[in-house]
């Protein structure tokens, strides 16, 4: 018989073979989704079974700060957006900056390389910070603070017209082309994305991601019909007065405002997801994949 510790030895050595076993059979299954396309599952969520359309043209367009580009967001961008929709042609619009602070992020001075967006395409526009406030007062949008809203002021309100602005001039380089696109898609510069995102699928639906919604609609990322994607970008502007003339206690927030925005045009919002990239490298978790995706993207990363 063996002895009390000779037991005691072998009942751990049953539990370690257990777990070894466990985890060598998890990490096969994952191993094999990874010869997939890793967002496969989720690709049918986001309109897999719809029918790609080969004879559309169509524009992949990107707006905002290029936080961690080329280390981070630009391998993300060539796996899942520009290789999923490879006839499509690029454009970028960001700012001369060259270093950004915002204590909501966790970002004090943070550099910030504009010259990057030159590895992400040829045709690509550039702001200083004199440009933006030559063409906007925001001193106006600033008195539309939404006091109610976990913002911070003024810094929420400045970059949210930041943003509007990097997204109505990236269209306007687009329509400078002349070129008749029938698909558009708006994609953040500074993100991570985990999953293949399409824009080719021939759907009369704009399509949104359904993730941070703030009791509106998310605001970050937006793929469609031209004409629909024209109203995203460029009717910002025009019809804020619009917004604050009917919801006068709310203030000028971003998501609500995207909802009365596209109130006239049929959206559908998707599981779509990516995650935020901070100036300090950070990675800003916004939505999950379920578990067994996220558990693979946590695994394999999400470099080429």
């Amino acid at each position: 018989m063996p002895s009390g510790k000779g037991r005691r030895s072998f009942k751990r050595l049953v539990v370690l073979a257990m777990a070894v076993s466990l985890i060598c059979f998890t990490y096969g299954v994952l191993l094999s989704l990874n010869n997939l396309p890793v967002d496969r599952a989720s690709d049918k969520l986001v309109g897999w079974h719809h029918e790609r359309v080969a004879d559309e043209r169509c524009a992949l367009l990107f707006f905002g700060l290029p936080k961690h580009l080329k280390d981070i967001s630009l391998p993300s961008i060539r796996k899942y957006i520009t290789k999923a929709n490879p006839n499509c042609d690029i454009y970028a619009h960001t700012y001369s900056v060259v270093s950004v602070s915002n204590k909501r992020n966790g970002e004090e001075s943070s550099p910030i390389h504009p010259e990057d967006i030159y590895s992400l395409t040829k045709e690509h526009a550039i702001d200083s910070e004199a440009d933006f406030l030559i063409a906007h007062n925001l001193s106006y949008y600033r008195n539309l603070f939404p006091y109610e809203e976990p913002w911070v002021y003024p810094t929420s309100m400045d970059n949210m017209i930041k943003q509007w602005h990097s997204i109505s001039q990236v269209w306007k380089l687009m329509e400078a082309s002349e070129v008749d696109y029938h698909r558009v898609g708006l994609f953040r510069l500074d993100v991570l994305f985990v999953h293949e995102i399409s824009i080719t699928r021939r759907e009369d639906v704009a399509v949104v991601p359904n993730f941070l919604k703030s009791g509106g609609m998310n605001d970050r990322m937006f793929y469609g019909r031209r004409d629909h994607a024209e109203v995203w970008a460029t009717k910002r502007f025009d019809l804020a007065q619009s917004y604050i003339d009917r919801y006068q206690d709310r203030g000028l927030h971003s998501e609500k405002f995207m909802e009365f925005l596209m109130r006239k045009i049929p959206v559908e919002e998707k599981p779509i997801c990516f995650h935020r990239v901070r100036g300090t490298g950070k990675i800003k978790k916004d939505c999950s994949l379920g578990f067994f995706n996220d558990l693979k993207t946590s695994i394999f990363g999400y470099s080429i």
